[in-house]
Parts: structure tokens; C-alpha cells; sequence
């Protein structure tokens, strides 16, 4: 669902933490009740009722899920169109890389080579184990 922050605790105003819902992008994030953000992921809910902060620009999710329990993290804001020119540069390198992949070991693959490969390993028969199962 989502990633837990810990550190000090961010005190809501007079009117509390409820307030009514809406929707919650993917790297949003949320304090609830009890002062600690949750940065909320792709398995989060789509709308929410706790107050949110900020949201994680899409292109550093991918660092961020990464990190281990415990790893500092340091936001700084930026604007929209740094957002935006940041994004199409992490595309274009996604890009970039995908396009030297290939599968190992096949150069030109196709259908009778690929028929003639055994993709399934390690599959027995219930038969040849020598009980009475098949």
C-alpha cells in the first residue's frame, strides 16, 4: 500500500485529520492520525480523508521502493515543468536501455527455434517417480 515515514511527528491544525475525501495520486503523500506521512503507492486506495503534503515526482518512485527500512530520505520541491523535463529524461534512458536488450543467447529468434527450446525445466511425471499417483 504504501511506505511508512518515520521521524518527527507533523502536528495537524485545529480542525484534525479528518477531512473529506479525494482522490490520492500514485506518490502522495498522506498524515494521518497519528502525525507520521505515508507515502502511498501503486497498491494504494484511490481516494483518501487524511490531509496530504506533497507527492513523489514518478520518476524517483522507482529509487524509492528500493530503499531499505531505516535509509534517510530528503525531499526537495520542485516546480511542475522540472517535474515534467525530469520525467521525459528518465523515459529516455528507460528507453535507451531497453533498446540494447536481447535475449541471451538467441540472435534472430523465431517460432521453430523458439518451439525447439525446452522452456518448462525440471518437470516430472507423477508416473515415472515409481508410486502409484498416476
Amino acid at each position: 500500500m504504501g511506505m511508512q515515514l518515520d521521524g518527527p511527528r507533523i502536528e495537524h491544525g485545529p480542525k484534525g485529520y479528518n477531512i473529506v475525501s479525494d482522490g490520492i495520486p500514485t506518490g502522495g503523500i498522506q498524515v494521518p492520525g497519528n502525525g507520521l506521512p505515508l507515502i502511498l503507492l501503486a497498491d494504494r486506495q484511490t481516494t483518501g480523508g487524511y490531509p496530504k503534503i506533497a507527492a513523489v515526482i514518478g520518476a524517483d518512485l522507482p529509487r524509492l521502493v528500493q530503499c531499505r527500512p531505516g535509509t534517510k530520505l530528503r525531499f526537495a520541491a520542485v516546480e511542475r515543468a522540472e517535474a515534467v523535463h525530469i520525467a521525459r529524461a528518465a523515459d529516455e534512458a528507460f528507453r535507451a536501455f531497453m533498446g540494447k536488450m536481447c535475449p541471451a543467447g538467441f540472435a534472430g529468434l523465431d517460432s521453430s527455434e523458439l518451439l525447439s527450446v525446452n522452456l518448462v525445466d525440471g518437470v516430472v511425471d507423477a508416473r515415472s517417480l515409481g508410486n502409484d499417483a498416476g
